[in-house]
């Protein structure tokens, strides 16, 4: 099942990686629900975060604690809340590394089709 959204020409495949989002005014934690080389989508609680720039953190589903979190620059460009107090952000990466956008394809390719069979977020390894 892979998702694309609106006008968007980049594909994004769902995938729940463990995520950091870091600002001036604190860290919180999401999991993303779609992810691809040009940004990612998170849903989380009317918290205050947001259209900005934000640094980012991101612990892929099969990173077996191992390799250090995708580090990234990117920016909340969509804001979205519903009616259950949740909120959908869009984010576009302004600057991933070349070893980042690796890791990413390969995890794209890895769950294209399908929803990831573990989530990162069940290791007692959070993010960071």
């Amino acid at each position: 099942m892979v998702k694309k959204f609106g006008p968007r020409k980049d594909l994004r495949v769902p995938i729940r990686a463990a995520i950091q989002v870091i600002r001036e005014d604190g860290v919180r934690r999401f999991v993303s629900e779609n992810l691809g080389l040009t940004g990612l989508f998170f849903k989380g609680d009317g918290d205050g975060l947001r259209l900005g720039p934000i640094r980012l953190k991101i612990r892929l589903p099969d990173d077996d604690g191992s390799q250090e979190p995708i580090e990234a620059t990117g920016e909340v460009v969509r804001f979205e809340p519903d009616a259950g107090g949740q909120v959908g952000r869009g984010v576009r990466f302004l600057e991933l590394s070349r070893e980042a956008r690796d890791r990413i394809t390969t995890a794209m390719g890895k769950f294209r089709g399908h929803e990831p069979t573990e989530d990162a977020l069940d290791s007692g390894d959070p993010p960071g």
